[in-house]
């Protein structure tokens, strides 16, 4: 049965594409050390948050947390 509306199309979601765009106002090397450097950070936080709550959450499967 052929669809009677078209999907929206898919956002970018590519790592590169907002990393590009944030470079776009940087001038210099310090700029880019800048935004590189906050993204990585950023980044790095949130894996180990979920590190964090994978961890919580296995030692409750387990009866560990207590």
């Amino acid at each position: 049965m052929p669809r009677s509306t078209a999907l929206p199309p898919l956002p970018d979601l590519r790592f590169e594409h907002s990393y590009l765009a944030s470079l776009r106002g940087c001038q210099g090397g310090w700029g880019v050390l800048g935004v590189t450097v906050r993204d990585q950070v950023g980044f790095l936080f949130l894996f180990l948050f979920l590190l964090w709550v994978i961890g919580v959450l296995g030692g409750e499967v387990m009866g560990n947390v207590g």
